[in-house]
């Protein structure tokens, strides 16, 4: 017998807010049901101050069965937690659950929903684990992978893209890879490698200067506009500076 699952059934990825913006199409193959909500774009500054729990940490397997009974597959993949930014403390056996996943021949797949494979590293921010179809915040948004690509460290999202850097409160992502530039050879410094970019210390400090457009606030911090746009930018090879921001520099910006 068929069982067929929509979203009255699995639940809404972000009780009591408005759903609007990025689209998630989903496909449930018991039986056959089609089904589409979507998720709202998120500002950097909104992903971090909406988590509940922000860690990096490596998966391990993940492993799904079914639940309710019977009625949805839930996939669950336990993590070796390395540091704790926000929220606390984590048991031993944490775990995050998402919605879908295969279970012998059965699966249930939700397009959009993030992927953790055993053995990388991630930088997650965490919001209704074990209650939302996602448990990161922004459903995929809060989610970064973190890669070490020779001696360079990178921020990569759910669709393979190197984080360039934050600009007005927006992830900035590089379309291709690191462009091949003609320069001196990469430096050791204390904090890393020295990019190998005969401008990078300008690079870099314009891209600190553009983080965000900010207005003053309250004792004198300054907070990004709420009339800029919250998706991420995405960067052409042909205009990508050739830098990337580091996980260090990253969790430095944090609001």
């Amino acid at each position: 017998m068929s069982k067929h699952f929509g979203l009255s059934s699995l639940g809404n990825p972000f009780p009591g807010s408005a759903i609007s913006g990025f689209t998630v199409f989903g496909l449930a193959t018991f039986g056959l049901l089609r089904f589409r909500t979507t998720v709202v774009p998120l500002r950097v500054s909104e992903i971090q101050k909406k988590s509940e729990l922000i860690f990096i940490g490596t998966a391990a397997k993940p492993k799904a069965r079914f639940e309710d009974g019977h009625k949805t597959i839930r996939t669950y993949v336990p993590f070796l937690v390395k540091k704790v930014i926000k929220g606390g403390p984590i048991p031993k056996d944490f775990r995050l659950r998402l919605e879908g996943g295969q279970v012998g021949k059965e699966t249930l797949k939700i397009s959009g929903m993030p992927r953790f494979e055993e053995g990388k590293t991630y930088l997650c921010f965490v919001r209704g684990n074990g209650k939302n179809l996602s448990p990161i915040t922004g459903f995929w948004q809060g989610l970064l992978e973190i890669r070490t690509i020779g001696k360079r460290q990178v921020l990569v999202n759910q669709k393979g893209h190197e984080l360039i850097g934050v600009k007005n409160d927006r992830f900035v992502f590089a379309l291709g890879k690191v462009p091949q530039i003609k320069g001196p050879p990469a430096k050791k410094v204390k904090n890393g490698v020295k990019p190998a970019h005969p401008n990078a210390e300008k690079l870099e400090k314009e891209m600190k200067q553009g983080r965000a457009q900010k207005i003053p606030g309250k004792n004198g911090n300054r907070v990004p506009s709420k009339k800029l746009p919250a998706t991420p930018i995405y960067v052409p090879p042909k205009k990508d500076p050739g830098i990337r921001m580091s996980l260090e520099a990253f969790l430095k910006g944090m609001v």
